[in-house]
C-alpha cells in the first residue's frame, strides 16, 4: 500500500516537476509573445498545484522532491505557480484596460498609450488589442511627423488651409491623441 502511494506520489510529482519547466520556458521566453489564452490555461492547470510555501516546506512534499532536487527545488516550484498567477492576473487586468479603451472608442493621449504599450510589451503577450494600440500609437507617430514635416506646428511656413483640415480631420479618427505633442 505505500509503495503504490510512493508511486502515484511520484507520478504527480514528475507531472509537476514537467509543468514546471514548460511554464518557465513560457515565462521565461524573450523569442515569442505569449497569448492572453495561453496564460489563462496556465492559471487553470496550477490552480491543481499549491501555491503556499507551507506546502512546499511539509515533511511529504519534501521527502518527495528529494530525488529530483537538482531539478526543481521547492522554492523555484513555489515561484513558478506564483509567476504564472500573477502574471495571469496582470495580463487580464491590463487586457480589461485595453479593451475597455479599444472598445469604447474614447481618445487616449499618446504619452497614455506608450505607457500601456510598454506594459504590455513588459508582460510579453499577444492580443487583438495590443495590436490595434500599438498600430493606433504608430500611425498617431506618422501623423505627427507630417504635421510637424508641413510647418503646421510651429506656424513658419505657408501650409494651405486645406492640408490643415486633412490633417485635423484624420487626427480626430484617432485613437490616440497627439495634442499635447504639438
Amino acid at each position: 500500500d505505500d509503495i503504490a502511494r510512493l508511486m502515484d506520489l511520484q507520478i504527480k510529482r514528475d507531472k509537476f516537476v514537467e509543468w514546471c519547466k514548460m511554464a518557465d520556458g513560457i515565462l521565461a521566453s524573450t523569442e515569442k509573445k505569449n497569448s492572453i489564452d495561453s496564460l489563462n490555461e496556465l492559471e487553470v492547470q496550477c490552480a491543481a498545484f499549491p501555491s503556499s510555501k507551507y506546502f512546499y516546506l511539509s515533511s511529504a512534499f519534501v521527502t518527495c522532491c528529494a530525488t529530483i532536487a537538482h531539478t526543481v527545488f521547492a522554492s523555484s516550484a513555489l515561484d513558478i505557480v506564483l509567476r504564472v498567477k500573477k502574471r495571469a492576473k496582470d495580463a487580464t487586468a491590463w487586457l480589461t484596460n485595453v479593451a475597455d479603451i479599444v472598445n469604447s472608442g474614447r481618445k487616449i493621449p499618446m504619452n497614455e498609450a506608450k505607457v500601456i504599450t510598454d506594459e504590455g510589451e513588459k508582460l510579453n503577450i499577444s492580443c487583438p488589442e495590443y495590436k490595434t494600440l500599438r498600430a493606433a500609437l504608430k500611425a498617431t507617430r506618422g501623423w505627427l511627423l507630417r504635421v510637424k514635416k508641413c510647418g503646421a506646428a510651429n506656424g513658419h511656413a505657408q501650409v494651405a488651409v486645406a492640408v490643415v483640415t486633412e490633417l485635423i480631420n484624420e487626427h480626430n479618427s484617432f485613437l490616440v491623441t497627439a495634442m499635447d505633442e504639438l
